[in-house]
């Protein structure tokens, strides 16, 4: 047995020198385990008789030495528990171990009874004690370690918003998270031992044990599914997931807000905030896709005309409001049609595939009738008409649809307002010529190449030369017109030049005027304002910088408006106007008769004349149906104290009518064509025309000497 003590030692001091420089061995723990060993060995030597001859006290220390050196080791190794690997370190304590046993056993059997023997042993034995202690103890710390390890684990769990679950291999549930409760209203403990597809609302729509067992899944994979709730109802769920040895553990994550913002974001992506209906973007690409598939549609550029009025005048607030309402109308004017506001006050219609031209148009008839007519906006009304350009299967890319519509809206607008157009080819020409125009209208603009001339207003009895209205001209240089003033008006107000266009008429006309006045003929100056200017926030500011630029007097001003101004701007037009007449000047309604008449209006506004239109005049003297209208009209304007001018008088049997009427002035080429401004001032010197009913035609002219004009 002595020998075999031997030869455990020498195992071990060859193994402690063989792993030396190792971890853990090459840490001092080991070093103090290798010479332990070494000594043990020299003690084993004399219980065997060999090598070296040494007393048994000598012997005695050896071993004590030999016990203490692998104390010491075994103290390094377990002093700090937390520093144990199990695996390493813990088969330093077991060969020390082994080797002393081996060496006890090797001394009781080997026939060691010495007093110093026996104290050996005794020490070696306490040293194995207060080993194993030391190690039970690393084992204690680390059985605490991993207790506190799971309640944390279990704690983080417990806490955390998602539902914790880990189901067996055949797809029963083995636990689940307390997160239950608040996402799929259950208890925990009712889900254990169910299969987890129960939780399913929809089988067929989702195998959830079949996904986890697919071997093409791994964990990277993300499972969605509507899952069933206890009251019936069912939530959204978003699943990530790990396979572990025995199972799967499964995490699920409530995911109905994050639906409900994203289907929120994706609604905003293709809807107008304001209207509710489709936005550009989405109807664009909506348009692609029918292109795409179909290779033609049917798109519709809608405008609302004169929409601008109504944010200048009333605010954006109130424009917001028209859209809405004009929006809703729209909603319901078609079926089976993408409806999108393109921006501002346009709004594009597709309609579906395949329509004929006949059911195309009558829907854009349809459209048309719907939007049109008042809109009560609480204190405020607005007449609202719409102006709609459509292009019918047409073929090509988003953009030449969506322009082939636009160029029809634009030709619609030149022909009249509230009008529908169809593309035509042609359109393309119009278009690039309106486009031409409006380049050499802003040349002959800048170059003061735009002149005004003035006609006549006459006292209908007397024959006096009252005022003279401001006409404007735009004509070559062999004195042909270029464009018409209706023309030129809606060139400006299509290319947004209107108000500078309006400051320089009533500038020039102004100035005139006030020539005209130094001259000693202080006569009116009629000026036509159209209905953006008058609708423009700032109209009264410019008419009066104009008045103090040229220092006219406001009463010799009378600013003609036509009655769909009016219908416009309500409210907001009617405040502008008051403050003009509270300085002086006057109004006058143009072309009464031919708007929007609305008699209500006519005791609101600050009124001063009624211009009766020549659709009225025209045959007085030979067709008699024409004459109770126009006493009529004259009748009302007498009643609310206005004067009344008629247009357009060319016949003398007209003049007659008129004057047995009583209407107050005329206008027309019986009393004079528009002249040029030295021409007007030749009239007015020679003063009055022979108003006498037994007078001619070419009498009264002569009296006027009218017939010089341009």
């Amino acid at each position: 047995m002595g020998f075999l003590a031997v030869v455990v030692d020498w195992v071990g001091l060859a193994v402690a020198a063989i792993v030396w420089g190792r971890k853990p061995f090459g840490q001092v723990a080991g070093r103090y385990v290798a010479a332990g060993l070494f000594l043990a060995m020299l003690g084993d030597s004399r219980v065997l008789g060999w090598a070296v001859d040494v007393s048994d006290s000598v012997a005695a220390y050896l071993w004590v030495s030999s016990s203490l050196l692998i104390l010491i080791g075994g103290v390094c190794i377990t002093s700090k528990p937390e520093t144990v690997r199990p695996l390493d370190d813990g088969h330093v304590v077991r060969i020390a171990t082994v080797l002393e046993i081996v060496t006890v056993c090797a001394v009781i059997f080997g026939g060691a009874t010495s007093p110093g023997t026996r104290i050996v042993l005794a020490i070696v034995l306490l040293v194995i004690t207060a080993r194993q202690w030391r190690v039970v103890r690393a084992n204690l710390w680390l059985h605490r370690q991993i207790e506190a390890s799971e309640r944390h684990f279990r704690a983080l769990v417990d806490s955390t918003g998602d539902v914790i679950v880990r189901v067996g291999p055949s797809g029963l549930v083995e636990y689940a998270s307390p997160a239950a409760r608040r996402v799929l209203l259950r208890n925990p403990s009712s889900m254990n031992g169910r299969r987890i597809d129960e939780f399913v609302h929809d089988l067929h729509d989702t195998d959830v044990l079949g996904w986890l067992t697919s071997p093409s899944r791994t964990a990277s994979d993300h499972l969605s599914f509507l899952a069933a709730r206890s009251d019936g109802t069912t939530v959204h769920i978003e699943a990530s997931w790990a396979r572990l040895s025995n199972g799967y553990m499964l995490a699920l994550r409530d995911v109905d807000d994050q639906i409900l913002m994203r289907t929120q974001l994706e609604f905003a992506a293709r809807t107008d905030s304001l209207t509710g209906l489709a936005n550009r973007a989405y109807f664009e690409a909506e348009l692609g896709k029918r292109l795409l598939t179909c290779g033609a549609a049917t798109v519709m550029f809608c405008d609302l005309d004169r929409f601008k009025s109504v944010n200048d005048m009333n605010g954006h607030s109130v424009g917001d409001a028209l859209l809405v309402e004009v929006a809703k109308r729209l909603s319901g004017a078609v079926d089976d049609a993408l409806i999108a506001r393109f921006g501002g006050d346009e709004f594009t219609v597709m309609l579906q595939a395949g329509l004929s031209r006949s059911r195309a148009m009558a829907a854009a008839e349809r459209i048309k009738a719907a939007v049109a007519g008042l809109y009560d906006l609480g204190s405020m009304a607005f007449a609202v008409s719409m102006t709609v350009g459509i292009t019918v299967e047409q073929e090509g890319s988003v953009d030449e649809v969506l322009r082939c519509a636009d160029i029809a809206l634009a030709a619609a607008k030149v022909a009249e307002r509230g009008s529908i157009a169809e593309f035509e080819t042609a359109m393309y020409e119009t278009a690039i010529h309106r486009i031409h125009m409006d380049k050499r209208f802003r040349s002959a603009f800048a170059a003061r190449e735009l002149s005004l001339v003035y006609q006549p207003i006459v006292d209908s009895v007397g024959g006096a030369v009252v005022a003279a209205e401001a006409l404007l001209r735009w004509l070559d240089e062999d004195g042909n017109p270029i464009l018409s003033a209706p023309e030129i008006v809606d060139l400006a107000e299509s290319f947004g030049t209107m108000a500078e266009l309006g400051d320089w008429v009533m500038r020039t006309a102004f100035a005139q005027a006030v020539t005209w006045a130094e001259l000693g003929w202080p006569i009116r100056v009629s000026v036509n304002v159209s209905s953006q200017q008058i609708t423009d926030a700032a109209f009264a500011v410019r008419v009066t910088k104009a008045l103090l630029d040229t220092k006219l007097d406001p009463t010799q001003v009378v600013l003609e408006i036509t009655e769909d101004a009016f219908l416009e701007g309500n409210d907001a037009v009617l405040a502008s106007l008051e403050t003009l007449r509270g300085s002086g000047v006057r109004f006058a309604i143009d072309d009464f008769g031919t708007g929007y008449s609305n008699l209500g209006y006519l005791n609101r506004l600050p009124i001063y004349g009624i211009k009766l239109d020549r659709t009225f005049v025209a045959g007085l003297g030979e067709r008699p149906e024409q004459e109770p209208i126009v006493r009529a009209v004259v009748g009302l304007a007498h009643e609310l104290g206005m004067v009344i001018c008629a247009e357009g008088v060319e016949r003398i049997d007209e003049l007659q009518v008129l004057q047995e009427l009583g209407v107050h002035f005329v206008q027309g080429h019986l009393t004079g064509y528009p002249l040029q401004p030295n021409e007007f001032h030749d009239l007015l010197r020679r003063g009055p025309y022979d108003m006498r009913p037994a007078n001619s035609a070419d009498s009264l002219r002569q009296s006027g000497l009218s017939d010089r004009a341009t």
